[in-house]
């Protein structure tokens, strides 16, 4: 039962010592960590995203904690002190992060690795395809960004429309796990300097790999090259901004993972300059006008877990919500690709900042509105509360009207931008 408000926590001390208390009673966190202000929640305990807000859900029902809107983002899960802090209102400090540096999709950011890095072409386009790129929902009704049958052809087959390279895949499912590792170890030698290798890994199993999600498995692509040294491997994260060397061994067992299998090569020898015509048909291919996958997928697991039922009339237990939503925080960070397709014309057209500057601030209101749906299906998930209910649904009403309101304006600018580059610009074709 959820506190009286009289005895809740309410001064910055008071409410630190509730964190303290209820870290404790969490399992899976380390016994051999003090807990003070300065404990860091990701780096000194291991907890990600889903399991801050889990804290802060618990702070919520258990303790009689009023949570403000600003605690449920990730500048308030530094340590147990700034989480305190955003509990008694203070505002936490924001990342100021330029849109030129986003990361959203580790096969994407693998790929424009090589476009990045020639001058003749841009890599923003390609992007495109990210804001509603695919998802899985699972035999569990899981909402995911993961599939063993994911091969990302849509991908492969753009990215050599538009930059004249192919991705090859060279991972075999058919094969054994050892005949993938010793191709892959074939190939680190063969390649030539222009090829890159890209491989699957379980990023959970490299633990001196920091990353902000932390989870257990974590498929994530890579590209690898080898040294000098037999004994190490570097290795390329595009999407963490992280490269270095690393043991090979840990890397191979890393890869060698049942949950986990995927790899591609491709050769930057082979980029081309992108068409303007290439570029208006990726648009047109990728751009749903009509619906938004991740928020009616978001929807339609509310639904099923509020109702107790799976579309095929099985049961479902209310308190499996948390885990069917789990992944949201890694699928969210995929619409900041808007800010990418947004940068594409904007800059092509030379349009004013200004308003550049306002989309960007639209765009991080949708992340942070799937934040906020996410914190209160963790709490539906504890507690059935009907005007909880409501409002996650009030809330995925605004993220329809939010995106559609993006997406209208991208249109407009594919227009515009089409205008200026054809004499009949082809107006976008519903998904």
């Amino acid at each position: 039962m959820t506190a009286t408000l009289s005895t809740a926590p309410v001064s910055y001390g008071e409410i630190v010592d509730a964190i303290c208390r209820t870290l404790r009673e969490m399992p899976d966190l380390p016994d051999d960590v003090p807990l003070r202000p300065e404990t860091r929640l990701q780096e000194d305990l291991g907890m990600d995203s889903v399991s801050a807000l889990s804290l802060i859900v618990m702070l919520e029902i258990e303790c009689g904690i009023a949570v403000p809107e600003t605690a449920v983002f990730k500048e308030a899960f530094a340590t147990i002190s700034s989480l305190a802090r955003a509990l008694t209102g203070e505002a936490a400090a924001k990342s100021n992060e330029e849109f030129e540096d986003i990361k959203v999709h580790c096969f994407i950011s693998c790929l424009c690795e090589i476009v990045k890095a020639c001058d003749f072409t841009d890599h923003r386009p390609f992007y495109f395809g990210v804001w509603d790129a695919e998802i899985v929902v699972d035999q569990h009704r899981r909402i995911t960004n993961h599939s063993e049958t994911l091969r990302h052809d849509f991908f492969r087959d753009w990215f050599q429309r538009l930059y004249g390279v192919e991705i090859v895949p060279w991972f075999d499912p058919k094969k054994s796990r050892q005949e993938n590792l010793d191709l892959l170890s074939s190939l680190l030698e063969t390649k030539s300097p222009r090829q890159q290798l890209m491989v699957m890994l379980d990023l959970h199993q490299l633990p001196e790999r920091e990353n902000r999600f932390d989870k257990d498995p974590f498929p994530h692509y890579v590209l690898l090259e080898k040294t000098d040294d037999p004994e190490t491997l570097f290795m390329s994260d595009p999407d963490f901004r992280w490269e270095g060397t690393l043991p090979a061994r840990r890397v191979f067992q890393a890869i060698d993972q049942p949950t986990v299998s995927g790899g591609f090569l491709f050769d930057a020898a082979e980029l081309t300059p992108t068409s303007p015509e290439s570029i208006d048909a990726y648009f047109r291919a990728c751009l749903i006008e009509n619906h938004n996958p991740l928020t009616d997928a978001i929807r339609a697991a509310v639904e099923e877990h509020a109702a107790g039922l799976t579309p095929d009339g099985l049961p479902l237990a209310l308190e499996h919500l948390e885990k069917s939503v789990s992944d949201v925080p890694l699928l969210a960070i995929r619409k900041y690709a808007y800010e990418h397709g947004l940068a594409f014309f904007w800059r092509d057209l030379s349009l004013d900042g200004d308003e550049f500057e306002h989309w960007c601030d639209v765009i991080a209101d949708l992340v942070h509105g799937y934040t906020r749906i996410h914190y209160r299906a963790i709490k539906l998930s504890n507690v059935r509360d009907e005007e909880n209910l409501r409002e996650i649904f009030e809330l995925l009403d605004e993220q329809d009207e939010r995106e559609f309101r993006i997406k209208r304006r991208l249109q407009e600018v594919h227009l515009q931008w089409a205008a200026a580059r054809f004499e009949k610009p082809e107006t976008t074709a519903d998904s």
